[in-house]
């Protein structure tokens, strides 16, 4: 019983530890790059595997790379175990305004500079759309939401705005959700963006289907031998 409580107490402070790291790690690249879109961490044993995807990586790269080896340095650093291995991996966000957390970032940058809400939500509908046709994106719909004090009115409010299809209750329904915050003299307001990229079975259907259709010329050839 008492092996049993060490070893429990030894995996226990290890994940302690461990969530500590992701912790410093978070806040750290957080505060660097604010328009992250998704920032995903793995801690297996000895290593610790790092993925930003961010809309432009220049700015994390820098001239030659050096930023990034200068963010390596910083991470190891506030880890402090010279045990652990840092392995730091970038993806690019080729199209911002099919990703839910890129367009909850553009939304908050535009409410920062005082700009009408309505026109705000305008101007990113308009850009989704426009971009699901040049980058051939599945966008069926989606919705805004917004709390706090808006527009410069005394009282905090939420407005919402939705558009297209939006079948949240469905189980293969493909939803991409981002959320925000930004930070206006007169308090916080809060963002939620969520975009319908369609259903998650048709993706699976389409494919098999592709799939025996290439198979079938094969089957006939050998049919014919």
């Amino acid at each position: 019983m008492a092996q049993k409580a060490s070893s429990s107490y030894i995996i226990r402070k290890e994940q302690v530890n461990n969530l500590k790291k992701v912790k410093l790690i978070r806040g750290y690249l957080y505060r660097l790059f604010p328009d992250i879109a998704q920032l995903r961490t793995e801690i297996n044993r000895n290593n610790i595997h790092i993925y930003l995807s961010i809309p432009e990586i220049n700015l994390v790269l820098g001239e030659d790379g050096k930023n990034a080896t200068k963010i390596v340095k910083e991470l190891n650093r506030l880890i402090n175990d010279d045990k652990v291995s840092l392995h730091f991996n970038l993806i690019e966000v080729k199209n911002v305004y099919a990703n839910a957390q890129a367009v909850a970032n553009l939304m908050a940058s535009q409410i920062k500079k005082r700009l009408p809400i309505r026109q705000i939500f305008r101007n990113l509908i308009s850009k989704i759309k426009l971009s699901t046709e040049k980058f051939r994106e599945k966008i069926k719909g989606g919705s805004f939401e917004v709390r706090g004090i808006l527009d410069d009115s005394g009282i905090a409010q939420t407005k919402k705005e939705k558009w297209g299809k939006l079948p949240l209750s469905t189980i293969d329904s493909n939803i991409e959700i981002g959320r925000q915050e930004a930070i206006i003299p007169r308090g916080k307001v809060g963002i939620k963006i969520i975009l319908y990229k369609g259903k998650i079975w048709q993706k699976k259907k389409s494919i098999n289907q592709s799939a025996k259709l290439a198979n079938e010329p094969v089957q006939r050839e050998k049919q014919a031998i």
